[in-house]
């Protein structure tokens, strides 16, 4: 079984915070997981597990005053791989113009590496985006119906940094793009920061399980 790693929590405001969750890159609530959370010169709460909803029992939990120590699993052996990839979506440019972007990307755009970018993405994450490009996978920089089809289906199953349901129109802005920035956590890299421009008061590390057991992260 991988070792037990502490997740140490730094001073970050606000200073109290009434809950923590934890959740996969879909929003699942990571349910019935073991835990023990040590408070600053107190005891740690031994055998605590999230409820069904991922929440931990303990509230009131004051940043920088303790750490929360998740339990490994059996089917956390082995290690991570990140692979080759592309890195994330560079979700601030699929903003509107008027908030600072260049627009979402959508059927026909010109910018055939970003769309390129994003086959690859859907590509590694399962979806069909049919028999073109050079390797007749799909992957062919054109933002055609495949790759539409391919985005909604995505959108569908998955949802924004809020937890709130993403629109399934086939156009890709920085929700969705977050989203699959989320999704590819494990696959093609070990953490992802949504951007602080995008979610405001709302601070979101998404990391890759076993990452999260074996080194820990500051939160």
């Amino acid at each position: 079984m991988a070792e037990e790693k502490e997740i140490k929590v730094r001073d970050i405001k606000p200073t109290v915070i009434d809950s923590v969750r934890f959740v996969y890159d879909n929003w699942m609530s990571v349910a019935n997981r073991e835990y023990t959370h040590k408070k600053s010169g107190g005891k740690a709460a031994e055998g605590n597990a999230t409820d069904k909803n991922g929440y931990i029992q303990d509230r009131k939990f004051i940043a920088g005053g303790g750490n929360i120590k998740l339990k490994a699993r059996e089917d956390m052996d082995g290690d991570f791989k990140g692979g080759n990839n592309s890195g994330p979506l560079p979700v601030l440019k699929l903003r509107n113009r008027r908030d600072g972007g260049e627009g979402h990307l959508k059927r026909g755009d010109s910018r055939q590496s970003l769309v390129k970018h994003l086959q690859n993405m859907l590509k590694a994450l399962g979806y069909y985006l049919g028999h073109t490009g050079p390797d007749k996978d799909g992957v062919d920089s054109d933002f055609g119906v495949n790759t539409a089809d391919a985005v909604k289906a995505f959108q569908k199953a998955h949802k924004d940094w809020r937890a709130k349901i993403l629109a399934i129109d086939g156009r890709v802005g920085p929700r969705t793009g977050d989203a699959l920035n989320r999704a590819l956590v494990g696959m093609w890299y070990k953490k992802y920061e949504t951007p602080r421009e995008l979610t405001k008061d709302l601070k979101l590390v998404t990391l890759a399980e076993k990452l999260a057991v074996d080194e820990g992260i500051d939160v």
